[in-house]
């Protein structure tokens, strides 16, 4: 289900839709940290993320706010699981397993994910896959 987005009004039907996205200078910078240390790099798309938002009613896929509920949900979700939230960029993840990092890169329900440890990207897939689907 699509919403008319362009009838909502500013004040009436949304008050706040600025969504937060990765800058390109953190994806420049995690492209280089892959190539120069051979971390495993995955593409996940959110095939469903607007409808995990919480508006008074609901998120759904055309409303102005979706992105911004959506962001909201996911920043939630990931420091829930254990991710800090970069102080240079509020879309930049990382969590520290022992010796490594792995990295989580979000551009509103697209996401890159590196580490050098394999199984642990796949490991936050499946999570991801399971619980925002």
């Amino acid at each position: 289900m699509v919403a008319k987005g362009f009838t909502q009004k500013e004040g009436v039907d949304y008050t706040e839709i600025f969504s937060p996205v990765v800058k390109h200078v953190s994806i420049t910078y995690i492209l280089s940290m892959v190539a120069h240390f051979s971390m495993e790099l995955q593409q996940m798309d959110v095939n469903t993320a607007f409808l995990h938002g919480f508006l008074d009613e609901h998120s759904l896929y055309g409303l102005k706010q979706s992105p911004r509920q959506w962001n909201l949900i996911f920043d939630e979700f990931m420091r829930g699981v254990g991710f800090v939230r970069s102080a240079f960029d509020s879309c930049v993840y990382y969590k520290k397993l022992g010796k490594i990092y792995i990295y989580l890169l979000l551009y509103v329900d697209y996401m890159l994910i590196a580490s050098v440890d394999k199984s642990s990207v796949q490991e936050l897939k499946l999570l991801l896959s399971k619980d925002l689907k």
